[in-house]
């Protein structure tokens, strides 16, 4: 076992990129961003990113009325995180991306959530990324990288029966910047939502840290996604601190990596489940009241 994996930075990854299609390797290219370029940055933003999607009302009150944030909100982290990597493991469009795209379909028909809510989430996943890389990363993503983000991204949006994808990284960017403006605003179920995954998120990290994830939280999300989420504003010297280490760290990684030599699928951010300590199965992830019922609906079938 390497106990010391850090090592200097190859940029093979970066070079292998380089040579690839946008479009039709965007598989391949998103695993070498996800799992050796740019890891816990994808990781991070991500997380933030679900936090993003409480700044719409019509949103944060759905999730505030079933409760899974403030009452499973440990579960809900889980749950998410195990059904992106079942969506993912073999591709979107392979059998078992499938059938974990279809399992989470079942889950979504018990809401009456509409196409644009959805489209809104999946745009997380390709813009959080990369806003986050380009102000914390130890690099800027190329063009031929966020197009393959949006590439990679809209397979998934097509297994979920996602309507009306805008059809290029830019077009979508400018939906996105639309609803925002027209759909962003307060209200008291953002900030009850978002405190429930706040408060689940320290299960997460050592205890002498818990205390400091929220305000680092609210650094991170920036001043106007604060006041949509009701948070409160961190000190400007902690918040200047908080910013900095993140940008020392974008330093340091231009030379220095341990993901040249570790897969970040191995790790413990990918592998551990408070939830499921002994491994999940796939068709008990999800909020326990519809998985309940969902079983009940199979067995009456059969």
């Amino acid at each position: 076992m390497n106990w010391f994996p850090l090592s200097l930075r190859t940029r093979q990854y970066s070079d292998d990129i380089a040579r690839l299609d946008p479009q039709q390797d965007a598989d391949a290219i998103f695993e070498r961003l996800f799992l050796r370029e740019f890891p816990l940055d994808f990781f991070i933003s991500t997380e933030l990113g679900q936090l993003r999607t409480f700044s719409f009302p019509a949103m944060s009150r759905l999730l505030h009325h079933t409760g899974q944030y403030e009452n499973e909100g440990v579960k809900r982290l889980d749950d998410t995180k195990a059904i992106l990597q079942e969506m993912a493991r073999d591709g979107f469009k392979s059998p078992h991306g499938r059938a974990a795209a279809a399992h989470l379909n079942q889950i979504h028909r018990f809401y009456d959530i509409p196409n644009e809510a959805y489209l809104y989430t999946l745009s997380v996943f390709i813009f959080d990324p990369w806003l986050w890389i380009q102000q914390y990363g130890w690099r800027p993503l190329t063009e031929k990288e966020k197009d393959a983000l949006y590439y990679y991204y809209r397979q998934m949006g097509q297994a979920l029966h996602i309507q009306d994808i805008p059809d290029s990284f830019a077009a979508f960017w400018q939906w996105r910047l639309a609803y925002e403006r027209e759909n962003q605003q307060f209200a008291p179920s953002n900030h009850q939502v978002a405190m429930g995954l706040i408060n689940a998120a320290k299960a997460f990290v050592p205890a002498p840290v818990r205390p400091w994830l929220p305000p680092v939280i609210a650094t991170l999300l920036g001043a106007a996604l604060r006041q949509y989420l009701d948070l409160k504003h961190p000190h400007v010297i902690f918040q200047w601190l908080v910013r900095g280490l993140f940008r020392l760290r974008a330093i340091w990684l231009r030379f220095f990596t341990i993901w040249d030599k570790q897969d970040f699928s191995q790790s413990s951010f990918i592998t551990r489940f408070l939830t499921y300590p002994h491994g999940y199965q796939l068709h008990l992830v999800g909020p326990t009241k519809l998985i309940k019922q969902i079983h009940a609906e199979q067995a009456a079938e059969r």
